[in-house]
């Protein structure tokens, strides 16, 4: 019902298929992983590593599901996407990182973070101590924090970070970021420029590769479809249809969770996800001091629940609901991760408010519960979308 063209779509799956099969750009570099949106990985680019954000496998790879790997290291009652990629890794599946950067976040993954040093012993490892408040003190200990990654990260590759090579790291990326921000308002158009988990798949591809791979690819897909997005939005004369769904949460690596909501007949037009906006939203300053362009960029972005409060995140979740012309709220979330769990009550009752429905889904250890998310999300759409 709301696929975009077929031709477009067969087109952008052929490109996908061939790129993900192509080798990795710059694979002489050294890799460094990642597990939060909040590493700055311009940093790592300027420092000449390759940064790849951990996960468990790329789309199209088998899962691996058995965990008993994993269960010798972590409760059970920690979240599936941690879970599964370190169960990806121990069962010997993911590359060897060489280094390992953290930005301080969630309580799960700082602690996989020390985890995964004592398991895999990677050249470096640093966790960054980035201050939930940006001021004039907090701006100055976070470089101090982001000069010692690069001083850490130069033992590794043997390259000093320098300003030019912040500038040119900084506009690779905030090229990426224009190329998907594009993209992503063409899912609130129209018809839709390209689909929900069309989209998702580009987003990940951006995490999981190289810049320049990914900005290439990027490209190819923009040129497809006629360079992308002028501004996105519904037509003028489109209500805010509750089938127009704003999809908030953390890490969404499945493409089926927005398969099921498309098969259901909704239609993702925007998000607030990790592996969605909360990626793409802001540049990076490109004047001045490069050093400060890159901590006010991470200290000043979009925040998750682990760095702000629910009342914040709920100005953000309004205006992408106007912006978009959404008319309700998907919250898909992985089980036990409590920061966004503790947010939802409270994000809930203001959407409610504004008459706005909003459903919450969980992800499990092997993704969306196909049936039970069919039955609840046919539901919520058919019978009145309120009750979640």
């Amino acid at each position: 019902m709301y696929a975009v063209n077929g031709e477009a779509a067969d087109a952008i799956r052929d490109i996908l298929k061939r790129e993900w099969g192509t080798p990795v750009h710059g694979s002489n570099r050294p890799l460094i992983g990642y597990f939060c949106t909040y590493t700055p990985v311009e940093l790592l680019h300027a420092a000449g590593a390759r940064a790849r954000r951990i996960f468990p496998p790329e789309p199209g790879v088998p899962a691996e599901l058995d965990l008993h790997r994993v269960a010798a290291h972590l409760p059970g009652f920690v979240c599936p996407y941690i879970k599964r990629a370190l169960e990806h890794a121990l069962a010997g599946h993911a590359p060897r990182m060489d280094g390992l950067v953290h930005a301080y976040s969630c309580d799960v993954t700082c602690g996989v973070f020390n985890i995964w040093k004592e398991l895999f012993r990677p050249e470096v490892a640093v966790m960054l101590h980035q201050p939930y408040r940006l001021n004039e003190a907090s701006l100055d200990y976070y470089l101090e924090e982001l000069r010692g990654c690069a001083r850490a990260l130069q033992v590794l590759t043997g390259q000093a970070v320098t300003d030019d090579g912040l500038f040119e790291a900084a506009a690779l990326y905030n090229g990426q970021r224009a190329y998907l921000r594009r993209l992503g308002a063409g899912r609130s158009e129209t018809p839709p420029l390209l689909s929900a988990p069309a989209f998702l798949e580009l987003v990940l591809f951006c995490q999981l590769r190289p810049v320049e791979q990914a900005n290439s690819l990027l490209e190819q897909v923009l040129e497809l479809l006629g360079g992308g997005s002028g501004a996105g939005g519904p037509a003028e004369s489109e209500p805010a249809d509750p089938r127009r769904v704003l999809a908030s949460g953390s890490v969404l690596q499945d493409a089926r969770a927005l398969e099921l909501v498309e098969q259901a007949e909704g239609r993702v037009v925007a998000d607030d996800l990790c592996t969605g906006s909360r990626w793409y939203a802001e540049d990076i300053g490109e004047m001045g001091d490069p050093w400060i362009a890159l901590a006010e960029r991470y200290m000043g972005r979009t925040p998750c629940p682990t760095r702000d409060s629910a009342r914040a995140r709920s100005v953000r979740l309004e205006a992408l609901l106007e912006a978009s012309g959404a008319g309700s709220v998907l919250f898909l979330v992985q089980k036990f991760c409590d920061p966004h769990l503790a947010d939802i009550p409270l994000l809930r009752e203001f959407l409610a408010g504004k008459a706005i429905p909003s459903l919450v889904l969980e992800l499990e250890d092997e993704g969306p519960s196909a049936e039970q998310w069919k039955t609840r999300l046919e539901t919520f759409f058919h019978l009145g979308c309120g009750k979640g």
